[in-house]
């Protein structure tokens, strides 16, 4: 303060008791501030008027910055570049707090302009906190980026702007931040970061379940973040209906794509198996039929035993007109195989799936597929799981 008011004085005999008292207390301190040309100075005296706490403080910080935008390419040396540093830091927190949008185009230009990490992410913040809607499409690029690259060299400060973008899109309050901040949840970083952005994905008015099927059919997200996505709806408290959805489209999108890479192969088998799953778990929205052709897919041409026989127990579990006809299609098919000795061990183990999940429909359209077993020339073990499953079909039920 003393200081603060020994420069004062100066400004008065310098510029004259008239001028001075002319002044708003803004030009006071302009004028106070430009008398300045050292960094470190200017740092000294924007600490003062800062502890001033007057009217005209945000317009000040506000010009401060511009001032500093201007020249900052000709800053030199390790201490006039840290006192500039600290003036943003300081100006850009300040602006965001008061929600001073008549600076925001210099605060992107801070995130723009500036190297020091800690300088940008309390840019991005404030930016987020006085709504700044029209640099959102920009935060939620950063927040991208840094998901997808991993730093190697630089992580420390990539992680400082990774935290910035995060809590800049809480605060910016907006459902499309709502993915990058979720895959940030998920990503490279440090745990720190991580909690983080969990915190800040409970803060962004998103229906979650929603996003996370947006990621699932786009196909800018890979089949491991698809699988990610399902994971989580999987997890959530979201709706029946939604997790339906969701493993509806999972499950197309790993039909989507073939190809010869083993690794690529395996996921996409993953994803299909997942939503596999979760179709037997929470079941198929009323007129998706699609979803059966999609599951005799996987029952014909599955990656391995393991889709093949998820899908003949998730048909099961669907209990429908549709299932029902499907297993005792392949349960016929079987019965063909056998007549011509075609049939193989992966196939009688196939039959031993296919039966008790016909039985457990409890459906009286399974009885034929199922009597056909117990007159064919199968092995007594087999016609006795078909009778077993026959006794699980009330003849009383409704189709």
């Amino acid at each position: 303060m003393k200081k603060f008011a020994v420069l004062l004085i100066c400004v008065f005999f310098i510029g004259g008791s008239a001028a001075l008292f002319a002044d708003t207390e803004l030009d006071t301190y302009i004028r106070i501030y430009d008398s300045q040309t050292a960094m470190v100075s200017k740092l000294a005296i924007l600490h003062e008027i800062i502890s001033e706490g007057g009217p005209d403080l945000d317009p000040f910080c506000a010009y401060a910055l511009d001032k500093l935008l201007v020249g900052y390419s000709r800053i030199s040396g390790a201490l006039e570049l840290g006192a500039a540093d600290s003036i943003a830091r300081i100006t850009t927190e300040r602006l965001g707090n008061a929600k001073y949008t008549d600076a925001a185009q210099n605060i992107w230009r801070t995130v723009n302009t500036l190297s020091n990490s800690q300088v940008r992410s309390t840019a991005l913040i404030a930016l987020g906190k006085m709504k700044a809607f029209n640099y959102l499409p920009q935060t939620i690029q950063i927040l991208e980026d840094l998901n997808i690259h991993p730093a190697v060299q630089d992580r420390q400060n990539a992680e400082q702007l990774a935290l910035g973008a995060i809590v800049a899109l809480e605060n910016f309050g907006d459902p499309t931040g709502y993915i990058p901040v979720y895959f940030a949840s998920q990503g490279w970083y440090s745990e720190r970061i991580k909690r983080q952005a969990r915190i800040s994905l409970e803060r962004i008015p998103s229906d979650a379940s929603d996003s996370l099927i947006m990621v699932i059919k786009s196909s800018g997200y890979s089949y491991d973040e698809k699988l990610d996505a399902l994971n989580n709806i999987g997890d959530s408290s979201a709706l029946k209906e939604k997790k339906a959805e969701a493993a509806a489209a999972g499950l197309a999108e790993g039909w989507r794509s073939s190809t010869g890479d083993v690794r690529m192969r395996a996921n996409l088998a993953g994803l299909r198996k997942k939503s596999i799953t979760m179709i037997g778990q929470y079941g198929v929205l009323d007129g998706d039929t699609g979803v059966y052709q999609l599951l005799d897919r996987s029952y014909k041409e599955g990656y391995d035993e393991e889709e093949k026989i998820g899908a003949v127990r998730t048909l099961s579990a669907l209990s429908s007109v549709e299932s029902v006809r499907l297993l005792s299609s392949y349960l016929i098919a079987m019965n063909v195989k056998l007549q011509s000795n075609t049939l193989n061990q992966a196939d009688e183990r196939m039959v031993r799936a296919i039966i008790p999940a016909l039985g457990a429909t409890r459906k009286p359209n399974a009885r034929l597929a199922l009597h056909a077993v117990t007159s064919a020339n199968w092995t007594s073990s087999i016609k006795r799981l078909a009778e077993e499953a026959l006794q699980n079909i009330p003849s009383n039920s409704g189709n």
